[in-house]
């Protein structure tokens, strides 16, 4: 897992390779824990939204999301064909 931004031409890669832009809100029943097991390594944190408040993930920071916040990921996709 990368916490922070990638540069910019490592995302345009990404995307090209089938990567994308993930929301996925925390709960008791789907835990921070769970998306790091889900996605693995394979994905990209780049904010935590708490209410109207936004956590800009750094490099280096650990990250300690809860339930109830939004987390804005790059992740993993399918590649997709042009036209798509």
């Amino acid at each position: 897992m990368e916490i922070g931004n990638p540069p910019v031409d490592q995302i345009h890669d990404l995307f090209d390779r089938g990567w994308r832009i993930k929301l996925t809100r925390l709960s008791d029943e789907f835990t921070y824990e769970q998306f790091v097991e889900q996605h693995g390594k394979e994905h990209h944190l780049f904010f935590v939204v708490d209410g109207s408040k936004l956590q800009i993930m750094e490099s280096g920071k650990k990250p300690s999301p809860r339930p109830g916040q939004l987390l804005v990921s790059l992740v993993r996709g399918k590649p997709t064909e042009v036209g798509e």
